[in-house]
Protein backbone atom coordinates (compact mmCIF):
# COMPACT_ATOMS: atom_id res chain seq x y z
CA UNK A 1 0.00 0.00 0.00
CA UNK A 2 1.42 3.35 -0.77
CA UNK A 3 0.21 6.64 0.77
CA UNK A 4 0.56 9.81 -0.99
CA UNK A 5 1.61 13.35 0.88
CA UNK A 6 2.13 16.26 -1.06
CA UNK A 7 3.64 19.46 0.69
CA UNK A 8 3.92 22.87 -1.02
CA UNK A 9 6.25 25.65 0.11
CA UNK A 10 5.01 29.33 -0.43
CA UNK A 11 7.33 32.03 -1.40
CA UNK A 12 8.27 33.71 2.07
CA UNK A 13 11.00 35.90 3.47
CA UNK A 14 12.92 34.87 6.84
CA UNK A 15 13.85 37.97 8.08
CA UNK A 16 10.94 39.83 9.42
CA UNK A 17 11.26 43.43 7.84
CA UNK A 18 14.36 45.09 8.22
CA UNK A 19 17.51 42.81 6.64
CA UNK A 20 20.28 41.89 8.98
CA UNK A 21 22.97 41.50 6.63
CA UNK A 22 21.68 43.79 4.43
CA UNK A 23 20.08 40.95 1.44
CA UNK A 24 16.83 39.77 1.31
CA UNK A 25 16.86 35.54 1.24
CA UNK A 26 14.10 35.27 -1.62
CA UNK A 27 12.59 31.58 -2.21
CA UNK A 28 10.47 30.93 -5.02
CA UNK A 29 7.32 28.47 -4.95
CA UNK A 30 8.30 24.92 -4.40
CA UNK A 31 6.46 21.60 -4.75
CA UNK A 32 7.68 18.53 -3.21
CA UNK A 33 5.95 15.30 -2.97
CA UNK A 34 6.65 12.61 -0.09
CA UNK A 35 5.51 8.73 -0.51
CA UNK A 36 4.95 7.00 2.48
CA UNK A 37 5.41 2.98 1.75
CA UNK A 38 3.61 0.76 4.24
CA UNK A 39 4.80 -2.53 3.22
CA UNK A 40 3.69 -4.36 6.13
CA UNK A 41 -0.13 -3.63 5.61
CA UNK A 42 -2.68 -6.47 4.37
CA UNK A 43 -6.36 -7.82 4.70
CA UNK A 44 -6.80 -11.35 3.86
CA UNK A 45 -10.48 -12.24 3.51
CA UNK A 46 -11.14 -16.13 4.13
CA UNK A 47 -14.44 -18.51 4.73
CA UNK A 48 -14.05 -19.08 8.43
CA UNK A 49 -17.12 -21.07 9.28
CA UNK A 50 -20.74 -21.81 8.01
CA UNK A 51 -23.88 -23.12 10.20
CA UNK A 52 -24.31 -26.42 8.74
CA UNK A 53 -21.67 -29.06 10.84
CA UNK A 54 -22.34 -31.99 8.71
CA UNK A 55 -18.81 -33.32 7.11
CA UNK A 56 -19.57 -32.28 3.31
CA UNK A 57 -20.98 -29.07 4.77
CA UNK A 58 -18.80 -27.58 6.88
CA UNK A 59 -16.01 -25.25 5.48
CA UNK A 60 -16.48 -25.47 2.35
CA UNK A 61 -17.10 -23.29 -0.49
CA UNK A 62 -20.71 -24.69 -1.32
CA UNK A 63 -23.51 -22.90 0.87
CA UNK A 64 -27.10 -23.78 0.77
CA UNK A 65 -29.44 -20.57 0.99
CA UNK A 66 -30.41 -19.92 4.11
CA UNK A 67 -27.19 -21.15 5.72
CA UNK A 68 -24.82 -18.27 7.81
CA UNK A 69 -21.31 -17.81 6.74
CA UNK A 70 -18.63 -16.36 8.70
CA UNK A 71 -15.86 -14.71 7.39
CA UNK A 72 -12.12 -13.91 8.95
CA UNK A 73 -10.49 -10.87 7.67
CA UNK A 74 -7.00 -11.17 8.87
CA UNK A 75 -5.83 -7.91 8.80
CA UNK A 76 -2.13 -7.19 9.55
CA UNK A 77 -0.58 -3.55 10.21
CA UNK A 78 2.59 -1.93 10.60
CA UNK A 79 3.85 -0.93 14.01
CA UNK A 80 2.89 2.23 15.24
CA UNK A 81 -0.57 4.35 15.98
CA UNK A 82 -3.60 4.55 13.36
CA UNK A 83 -6.15 6.67 13.72
CA UNK A 84 -9.80 5.58 12.79
CA UNK A 85 -8.41 2.47 11.12
CA UNK A 86 -11.16 1.39 8.77
CA UNK A 87 -11.81 -2.00 7.34
CA UNK A 88 -14.38 -2.76 4.17
CA UNK A 89 -15.88 -5.83 3.55
CA UNK A 90 -17.57 -5.97 0.14
CA UNK A 91 -20.08 -8.80 -0.03
CA UNK A 92 -21.75 -9.67 -3.59
CA UNK A 93 -25.38 -9.88 -4.34
CA UNK A 94 -26.66 -13.12 -2.59
CA UNK A 95 -25.31 -12.29 1.09
CA UNK A 96 -26.71 -10.41 3.12
CA UNK A 97 -24.44 -8.77 6.53
CA UNK A 98 -26.31 -10.19 9.89
CA UNK A 99 -26.58 -6.63 11.36
CA UNK A 100 -24.34 -6.86 14.72
CA UNK A 101 -22.42 -9.83 13.93
CA UNK A 102 -18.90 -7.86 13.74
CA UNK A 103 -16.48 -8.64 16.20
CA UNK A 104 -12.69 -9.29 16.51
CA UNK A 105 -10.54 -11.96 17.02
CA UNK A 106 -6.81 -10.60 18.82
CA UNK A 107 -5.16 -13.52 19.95
CA UNK A 108 -1.36 -13.19 19.74
CA UNK A 109 -1.69 -9.63 18.72
CA UNK A 110 0.60 -7.09 19.91
CA UNK A 111 -1.51 -3.65 20.39
CA UNK A 112 -5.18 -2.32 21.07
CA UNK A 113 -7.55 -1.83 18.65
CA UNK A 114 -9.83 1.59 18.95
CA UNK A 115 -13.64 1.14 19.44
CA UNK A 116 -15.31 -1.28 17.04
CA UNK A 117 -18.68 0.39 14.95
CA UNK A 118 -20.08 -1.56 12.18
CA UNK A 119 -21.82 -0.31 9.63
CA UNK A 120 -24.95 -0.67 8.59
CA UNK A 121 -25.83 -1.26 12.51
CA UNK A 122 -28.89 -2.34 13.92
CA UNK A 123 -30.34 -6.00 14.18
CA UNK A 124 -31.63 -8.80 11.68
CA UNK A 125 -30.16 -8.61 8.07
CA UNK A 126 -28.43 -5.57 5.97
CA UNK A 127 -29.72 -5.45 2.36
CA UNK A 128 -28.68 -7.93 -0.53
CA UNK A 129 -25.02 -7.55 -1.23
CA UNK A 130 -24.48 -4.14 0.81
CA UNK A 131 -21.07 -3.84 2.17
CA UNK A 132 -19.66 -3.66 5.49
CA UNK A 133 -17.71 -1.09 7.05
CA UNK A 134 -16.00 -2.16 10.46
CA UNK A 135 -13.86 1.59 11.77
CA UNK A 136 -12.11 1.36 14.83
CA UNK A 137 -12.76 4.67 16.65
CA UNK A 138 -9.71 6.34 18.15
CA UNK A 139 -6.28 5.11 18.27
CA UNK A 140 -4.80 1.61 17.09
CA UNK A 141 -1.70 0.87 18.17
CA UNK A 142 0.63 -1.90 17.45
CA UNK A 143 3.06 -2.58 19.54
CA UNK A 144 6.86 -0.88 18.46
CA UNK A 145 8.43 -4.32 19.28
CA UNK A 146 10.24 -5.14 16.03
CA UNK A 147 8.10 -8.08 16.50
CA UNK A 148 6.01 -9.09 13.17
CA UNK A 149 4.45 -11.90 14.15
CA UNK A 150 2.34 -10.20 16.55
CA UNK A 151 1.26 -7.33 14.41
CA UNK A 152 -2.37 -9.08 13.07
CA UNK A 153 -5.76 -9.92 14.52
CA UNK A 154 -9.26 -10.51 12.53
CA UNK A 155 -12.34 -9.12 12.28
CA UNK A 156 -15.36 -12.10 12.02
CA UNK A 157 -18.47 -11.21 10.52
CA UNK A 158 -21.56 -12.84 9.67
CA UNK A 159 -23.72 -13.64 6.36
CA UNK A 160 -26.70 -15.06 5.30
CA UNK A 161 -27.18 -16.82 1.99
CA UNK A 162 -30.35 -15.10 0.24
CA UNK A 163 -33.12 -17.12 -1.16
CA UNK A 164 -32.84 -15.19 -4.16
CA UNK A 165 -32.78 -16.01 -7.76
CA UNK A 166 -28.87 -15.54 -8.26
CA UNK A 167 -28.49 -18.40 -5.76
CA UNK A 168 -30.56 -21.08 -6.71
CA UNK A 169 -28.87 -23.64 -8.90
CA UNK A 170 -29.31 -27.76 -9.80
CA UNK A 171 -26.00 -29.74 -9.53
CA UNK A 172 -23.83 -29.17 -12.32
CA UNK A 173 -25.17 -25.33 -12.95
CA UNK A 174 -24.91 -23.96 -8.80
CA UNK A 175 -24.53 -20.08 -8.91
CA UNK A 176 -20.65 -18.88 -8.09
CA UNK A 177 -20.18 -15.94 -5.72
CA UNK A 178 -16.71 -14.75 -5.65
CA UNK A 179 -16.43 -13.15 -2.49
Amino acid sequence: TVFTNTAVIQPYDTISGTPTINQQRVYGPTQAVDVLSAPNLSAVKSLFATSEVGPSDSLTNSTQVGEVITYRIAVTLPEGTLSNLVVNDVLPAGLAYVLGSARTDVTGFGGTLGVLDAAPAGSGLAADGQDVAVTFLGATVVDGDNNSANNSFSVLLDAVVLDVPGNVGLAGSQTVHTN
